[in-house]
């Protein structure tokens, strides 16, 4: 329910931005456009769907254009925050550096059923699995679009385009022609330097960004908690209590200091050939852990370096004939090592696993080792090498098709983690074809469909079947059914985590994977209707939709598991359980003119599931949980922006999202409302030089909770002055 703080805040928004509409009514000499030259332009071209240039009419899935103005309006700074303009996403921040992005929930930290591309670079981590989108070498300032999908589309990207798969394109360099440079400050130590500069050698354009983040994250936490482990200043650990339901509040270390450089080239030979040339750089240190003594959270450093090179060749023979040629190299590396606040003894005790600590000191002694604190190595170092053939044609004047193969290889390591110094490799080859059909002058059919082979989860194909049916020149239809798989990723297959000492004896097994796994498959079924009414200059995407899950990747704890021969006690992953997901989305546009936009999103989802709890569990054989709690009954947003006279522009963000359960560490949370705004004026120095301030203000409502009860988001604002000349 509306609280009486947040109603005058939105209803406020709402009538600012009436008011300006009804202020541009008498101003429309003023637009590039009118609103009817705007609104009669056709619908958007969008390449995410099947890897084929189509009308949003056309495609065999439901997909969100987010464009530039959007950008610019939203004041976002992380571009995950971008997606809660999406139906259906839901957005949050495990730490200040780590931040999930889903499509109807079903998600931990790092989001792993979603597929994330940049220039159609797949970012998606081999390690851990989805995308840390802190450590992506790209800025939000040299974004141009983002294409996103809202339903599978494995059949055209491959597994782990599971929920949806995510296309961000950079701007291309012969649009970012010059220099621009952007200071911004705010509130939790966030400051952000930023500075590009484009230009042209010849028949190669360029350019190149660098840039510079850095803020708090949650440095300070509220949380729940039963009993808390203490040291005192002899030494000795005590234990301190509190009753169910005190908070307890502490500060932990959460910054982040994010240091980017990112190269484009874009290169018309002699013949008409297409080349294009990326690098990108991204390092620095992001803190961890917290103040209150956890043995297994010290207060810590992670340093990242991430990087990547990627080429591409493309030769045209026609509108619709056209081969490429992409090669990309990516590189990431994560030290993250540290030993535990307690000695290996005292974690034996209070884990219960020693029945005290005078025992557990004798039983370390009587192997030959001393109680010293635990090595906590958390690193990875992770490679990949991928070359992609693609060729577009049409075959007939019915029929265009899209097809291609791939092969990629993954090298990654961390000790830690998979119990071994040596690389683990992952070879991957695939083969796709996506085709679109002129049965009918108002039916197109498109049929999709990947094979994939890796090393770590065998053969396997998605196809996915569409028709779509054009009412009217304004009005379509759309029915489809795919079938999608998610690959294991290397932690989920390979993991194997130990408490013991180095290069000595293990005391016991944490997390094991007996190397098993299978995917997790989905059958999803879709109707779609896509409206734009011109005279009333509104555009509508709706879709039902239904998805069924099955062999879900999970890790339970196992009671009675042979690989822990201490205390017969692991989590271990495994396939287990299945979830069904029925509901309903739709977007509302509003766009009278190229000054004024109005997006209402909203999505209705309610699943019905179940997983294991525990394995072997000798008080219940069948503890399973329910799984309707992991997806959001109801998801909101509203965005309004608009130009007024003078170059000020007036933009607010409304986001509503109810109850979900974040998996992992995550938390069963509480809906809740966001408000944003940005006010942004722009003016000229002299010629050919441009400016704008900014204020920007997030979450202007009541403080809430992000990912975890301890994460609390509470209003957050920022100054920007950029200058482009």
């Amino acid at each position: 329910m509306m609280t009486t703080r947040s109603l005058p805040w939105l209803l406020s928004s709402v009538l600012l931005f009436h008011a300006a509409s009804a202020v541009a009514a008498n101003e429309t000499q003023l637009a590039d456009l009118t609103a009817e030259d705007y609104f009669f332009t056709p619908m958007p071209m969008v390449l995410s769907a099947s890897r084929l240039a189509q009308s949003q009419y056309q495609t065999p899935v439901a997909v969100t254009i987010i464009d530039r103005a959007m950008i610019d309006a939203s004041g976002a700074l992380d571009i995950p925050d971008l997606l809660r303009l999406v139906p259906g996403f839901q957005v949050s921040h495990a730490a200040g550096h780590t931040t999930s992005a889903t499509y109807h929930g079903l998600a931990d930290e790092y989001a792993r059923r979603m597929q994330v591309l940049i220039d159609n670079r797949p970012v998606y981590g081999p390690v851990l699995g989805g995308v840390r989108w802190t450590d992506i070498p790209v800025d939000i300032e040299d974004i141009e679009r983002i294409e996103v999908v809202r339903g599978p589309n494995t059949a055209a990207y491959g597994a782990n385009s599971f929920l949806g798969a995510i296309n961000i394109t950079t701007i291309h360099s012969a649009q970012a022609k010059g220099n621009k440079v952007l200071l911004a400050s705010g509130n939790k130590d966030m400051q952000k330097y930023y500075a590009r500069h484009g230009g042209e050698l010849g028949e190669l354009n360029y350019r190149l960004t660098l840039a510079h983040r850095e803020d708090e994250g949650f440095k300070s936490y509220k949380e729940n908690i039963d009993q808390v482990i203490t040291r005192d200043n002899l030494g000795v650990i005590n234990y301190i209590s509190y009753p169910p339901g005190i908070e307890v509040s502490g500060e932990g270390v959460d910054s982040k200091r994010v240091s980017l450089l990112n190269f484009r080239g874009d290169y018309i030979a002699p013949n008409h050939d297409v080349w294009e040339f990326h690098v990108g750089y991204n390092g620095g240190p992001r803190q961890e852990g917290r103040s209150i003594l956890d043995w297994a959270d010290p207060q810590r450093t992670r340093e990242v370096e991430s990087h990547f090179q990627q080429i591409k060749w493309e030769r045209t023979f026609s509108a619709d004939d056209s081969i490429s040629i992409q090669f990309h190299h990516t590189l990431m590396d994560q030290s993250e090592r540290s030993f535990s606040d307690l000695s290996i003894g005292e974690i034996l005790f209070v884990e219960g696993i020693a029945p005290s600590l005078a025992a557990a000191q004798a039983y370390i002694a009587s192997i030959g080792e001393t109680d010293e604190p635990l090595l906590l190595d958390f690193s990875t170092h992770e490679q990949r090498y991928e070359i992609e053939l693609q060729h577009n044609l049409r075959l007939d004047q019915s029929k265009r098709m899209a097809w291609g193969m791939s092969v990629r290889h993954d090298r990654v390591n961390g000790p830690g983690w998979f119990n071994t110094t040596d690389d683990i490799i992952n070879n991957q080859h695939r083969l796709f074809a996506n085709m679109e059909w002129q049965a009918l002058d108002k039916t197109i059919i498109n049929f999709g469909t990947m094979f994939e082979h890796s090393d770590l989860a065998g053969s396997h194909i998605s196809p996915r079947l569409a028709v779509n049916y054009q009412l009217h020149p304004n009005h379509g239809l759309r029915a489809g059914v795919s079938r999608a798989i998610r690959m294991p990723t290397v932690l989920e297959q390979k993991i194997d985590s130990r408490l013991g000492f180095i290069d000595g004896p293990t005391l016991d097994v944490s997390t094991i994977s007996p190397n098993k796994l299978t995917p997790e498959r989905m059958r999803s079924f879709e109707l779609g209707y896509l409206g734009n009414w011109p005279e009333k200059h509104l555009t509508l995407d709706a879709k039902l939709f239904h998805d069924e899950i099955e062999d879900r990747i999970h890790n339970p704890k196992d009671l009675a598991s042979p690989y822990d021969p201490v205390d017969n006690r692991v989590l271990i992953y495994t396939n287990t359980g299945a979830v069904d997901i029925n509901g309903a989305e739709f977007a509302l546009s509003w766009r009278p003119a190229t000054r004024t936009m109005a997006n209402l999103s909203y999505a209705y989802a309610k699943a019905n599931g179940w997983a294991f709890n525990a394995l072997n569990n000798p008080n219940d054989p069948h503890d399973t949980e329910n799984l309707q709690d992991d997806v959001p009954t109801h998801t909101i947003s509203l965005f309004l922006m608009h130009r007024l006279p003078g170059r000020w522009d007036v933009s607010s963000t409304f986001y509503k999202v109810r109850a979900m359960r974040w998996l992992g560490d995550g938390d069963k949370l509480p809906g809740y409302k966001r408000l944003d705004f940005r006010i942004k004026k722009g003016f000229s120095i002299g010629n050919n030089r441009e400016g704008h301030v900014a204020l920007s203000l997030q979450n202007v409502l009541d403080e809430y909770q992000e990912f975890r009860a301890e994460n609390i988001f509470d209003t957050r604002g920022y100054l920007e002055l950029g200058l482009e000349f």
